[in-house]
């Protein structure tokens, strides 16, 4: 299967399912906008224009009027009417406003915004003629530097759902943003990548590596092979998915059809789903709560009778516990430092950061006695673990 270009989304798509990844990216096929879809585009508008006007060309003085009235040209224009006494109306100007306030321009320099830039991604599509360079395309919101040899991307999201540190460093569009500006800025050590979430309290960031980005590297090169090595000229493997509602093909996947045939998720309306999903929570409650009783009991009568282990008709059960460690984050972060404690998760370490750190050049032979000799072992709370006898059914 052989695209015009890749992009972040379209990467994300794939590992999701090739056949819609087809057919939105190979034969262009789109599905209708929603009223979330095009509120997101007027603000993106607003503030590209805001931002060029007042920082880069410098033609305008920042206001917050100029930015509302920027937000309702282009709400008309996206909407397609000038009906502006409306909800997503209203939804736009309580984003832009605390947009406006919260963001300090005095901090930082502005370089670009909504430029549409690309770097070569190679495949092998045939093999008689080697790798061949397809673009992967990229578009910065907004590209700053904040002092020297170190430079920030910028994305504005609407979405509802906030994401913290941990959740950036694992989208694919945060990790091809800093590949993407360590290509433009190969001397660059560190690269920055924030989503300012224009709903929630503001930015959100984490920090890029040379090694993290080479990682990114690696895993894009992967997929775009994955893909250029699907054959397109037979039915693609369709896969089940948390957004397959959204998915252009979804009256005709057959995967979906089947699933709507038997009775599953997708054969629910939206208003079933919410009352479908209220009964099995309340149920799963219920089943937790009887399992705590029992395994309350089943302790106590370990404890009591020094045995660790029983058996039942059908089954087998131990009681155990994990083996957990764990470090003093504030101690830790005092270690290592502002810009890593901001990379491993602001108020929260996790061991899988401490062991990188540990295992990486990060910090100092010095900096890693200190955090080694912060780690403590401990034994988890036990508890109860079933195992079905073998041979029984």
């Amino acid at each position: 299967m052989r695209p015009r270009s890749w992009s972040a989304s379209a990467m994300q798509t794939a590992g999701m399912c090739l056949a819609r990844y087809k057919a939105e990216n190979v034969d262009y096929a789109r599905g209708q906008s929603n009223t979330a879809a095009l509120l997101g585009t007027s603000c993106h508008a607003a503030l590209e224009t805001y931002v060029k006007v007042c920082y880069i060309e410098k033609t305008q003085e920042p206001s917050e009027k100029l930015l509302l009235d920027l937000f309702a040209m282009n709400y008309i224009i996206t909407f397609g009417n000038s009906d502006t006494k409306t909800e997503d109306y209203r939804d736009g100007v309580k984003m832009l406003k605390a947009w406006f306030k919260r963001t300090d321009f005095s901090t930082f320099e502005v370089l670009s915004c909504e430029i549409k830039e690309n770097f070569a991604l190679p495949a092998i599509f045939d093999k008689t003629k080697g790798k061949e360079d397809v673009p992967f395309n990229y578009i910065w919101d907004r590209h700053d530097r904040i002092d020297a040899g170190v430079v920030r991307v910028v994305d504005y999201k609407t979405n509802r759902a906030s994401v913290s540190p941990a959740d950036l460093r694992g989208k694919i569009q945060a990790r091809a943003y800093g590949l993407a500006a360590q290509i433009k800025y190969p001397d660059a050590e560190r690269i920055w990548v924030e989503f300012d979430m224009l709903r929630h309290d503001g930015p959100v960031g984490t920090v890029f590596t040379r090694e993290d980005n080479a990682a990114t590297w690696r895993f894009l090169k992967g997929e775009a092979q994955r893909i250029a090595d699907a054959d397109d000229s037979k039915p693609l493997p369709e896969t089940l998915n948390p957004d397959c509602g959204y998915c252009v093909r979804k009256v005709n996947c057959q995967v979906a059809r089947r699933n709507i045939a038997v009775g599953g998720v997708l054969s629910l309306t939206p208003i079933e789903r919410v009352d479908r999903r209220a009964e099995l929570s309340f149920q799963k409650r219920a089943v937790e709560a009887a399992l705590s009783e029992l395994d309350q009991v089943i302790i106590a009568e370990g404890r009591a009778e020094d045995v660790i282990e029983f058996e039942g008709q059908f089954n087998t059960q131990k009681i155990t516990a994990k083996n957990m460690r764990s470090v003093d984050p504030d101690l830790a972060f005092r270690i290592i430092g502002p810009q890593l404690t901001a990379k491993y998760g602001g108020s929260k370490l996790t061991m899988d950061s401490v062991d990188r750190l540990l295992s990486g050049d990060e910090i100092d032979e010095k900096q890693k006695r200190q955090l080694s000799g912060l780690i403590r072992n401990n034994k988890s709370e036990p508890f109860v673990q079933s195992k079905r006898k073998p041979g029984v059914s």
